[in-house]
């Protein structure tokens, strides 16, 4: 399956390629490309209430206005075997933003690689529980000239990271 080149520009839009308000969404052998968000999830946006799951899929070169070149969480999200690669934010989360303090979020067996970012050219982690196993973090890249996160940023707040059997290099 296929979501691709789909735009939302509107300011406030989440989700360019497809908004999880409140659904069970399940992705296997998907690749989406080339979709665009005027706010948050150039790809994906997952409410709250959301429960996202993606499997053995490709995720790249999506674009987010602010937050999240490919992804915006903050409900249950569960990524394995997937690429997820050369997406853009314009302010933090190249690849994905984790946003809520109730967002729980498992990666497993992927790579986040190329993503772009003004900070956190990777993953910015603000709220929620985070594990993310067996997966490879590299050439993430944070553009802002402050004090910028290639790989991953865990900010202040109420957030749990745990990395287990993961590389995080060359960001």
């Amino acid at each position: 399956s296929m979501v691709n080149a789909n735009t939302s520009l509107d300011p406030n839009a989440d989700g360019g390629g497809i908004q999880n308000t409140d659904g069970t969404l399940s992705l296997t052998n998907v690749t989406m490309t080339d979709n665009e968000s005027g706010r948050q999830g150039g790809a994906i946006s997952n409410s709250s209430n959301g429960q996202t799951s993606i499997a053995n899929s490709n995720i790249y070169s999506n674009t987010a206005g602010t937050f999240g070149g490919a992804i915006v969480n903050s409900g249950q999200l569960t990524i394995d075997k997937t690429r997820i690669a050369n997406n853009r934010a314009e302010n933090q989360g190249g690849a994905m933003h984790l946003t809520s303090a109730t967002g729980v979020v498992t990666i497993s067996n992927s790579a986040i690689t190329g993503n772009s970012a003004a900070d956190s050219g990777g993953i910015s982690h603000v709220g929620g529980q985070a594990e993310i196993i067996n997966t490879t973090i590299s050439q993430n890249i944070a553009r802002d000239n402050g004090t910028p996160t290639g790989g991953i940023r865990a900010w202040a707040g109420a957030l749990t990271t745990t990395l287990t059997n993961t590389t995080i290099i060359s960001n």
